[in-house]
């Protein structure tokens, strides 16, 4: 049987400790678990700091070592330096280094289920499934409630309710947001074709991700993800697979105030502008 290797590429920034270590001790069980079952799967592990605090850069080395001690077949690696260039910037650091058959595009605020390398090695592995170039995962909160993280198409007037967080209004129209947040699919816990994913886990076969360029990095943060779900339509599938699980603490811009608010309408702009605006 061929070696499989897996990419995977996490962008830090100011992050807490505790939390990248969870993180870790996930992503490594589920390797681990994987390793079981592919006898011969490689894993090189991108580190992408975009802290401006030099203390971070030794908390990844020390996580590199960690890492590296437990996964004798993994290569970890910190790229740093380069300050905070944004989400999809930082990401994109990596499509130079990487040579692997599939490519996983991470948040640190995830907590992997123990088999979740294991099915994506399952959907995609070997020639399985050759048409998808994109794969989303189930996301749950942390209490193990659904996270919507398939979406449709946005229209402003969904994202700015999403902005605001109003009970009232989100109530007042719910089914626009139901549409949004592709509930329907999402409730039947089946594989779907999906039209957007998010940003916090993207499953990619390598060569689509080189293909596409990566993330168009006029979009700092937000947003990035909604473009390149919808640019690798062009390249093959895009499909929602709830035997992929994982737990997600992140999102609400509009709980972050106002810096995070901002980048939030400008990347809407500039998403609507390349993709064509949609206002109800």
């Amino acid at each position: 049987m061929d070696v499989l290797t897996l990419s995977f590429s996490i962008v830090i920034y100011d992050a807490c400790r505790e939390d990248i270590e969870c993180f870790f001790t996930s992503l490594i069980k589920s390797i681990c678990h994987t390793n079981q079952s592919y006898k011969r799967v490689n894993a090189v592990i991108l580190l992408i700091d975009n802290s401006p605090q030099a203390e971070n850069r030794s908390m990844l080395e020390k996580i590199k070592e960690n890492v590296e001690a437990t996964l004798t077949e993994a290569q970890v690696d910190v790229i740093s330096g380069h300050g905070n260039i944004g989400f999809g910037a930082g990401h994109n650091l990596c499509i130079e280094r990487i040579e692997s058959n599939f490519h996983f595009v991470l948040n640190s605020d995830l907590l992997f289920e123990q088999d979740v390398v294991t099915q994506a090695l399952d959907y995609l592995g070997h020639g399985k499934n050759s048409e998808t170039v994109l794969v989303a995962p189930k996301l749950t909160n942390f209490d193990g409630s659904i996270q919507y993280g398939i979406k449709s198409y946005p229209s402003l007037m969904v994202l700015m309710l999403r902005l605001i967080g109003s009970d009232f209004l989100s109530k007042l129209f719910e089914t626009q947001l139901y549409r949004y947040e592709e509930r329907a699919k999402v409730a039947l816990e089946q594989e779907a074709p999906a039209q957007i994913i998010s940003g916090c886990f993207m499953l990619f076969r390598t060569s689509a991700f080189k293909a596409l360029g990566g993330f168009d990095e006029r979009f700092f943060l937000y947003f990035e993800d909604f473009d390149l779900s919808l640019r690798a339509h062009n390249f093959g599938n895009v499909v929602y697979n709830p035997k992929l699980s994982v737990a997600h603490f992140g999102g609400g811009a509009g709980k972050k105030g106002w810096k995070h608010i901002n980048l939030f309408i400008r990347s809407a702009a500039i998403f609507f502008r390349k993709h064509g605006w949609k206002w109800f």
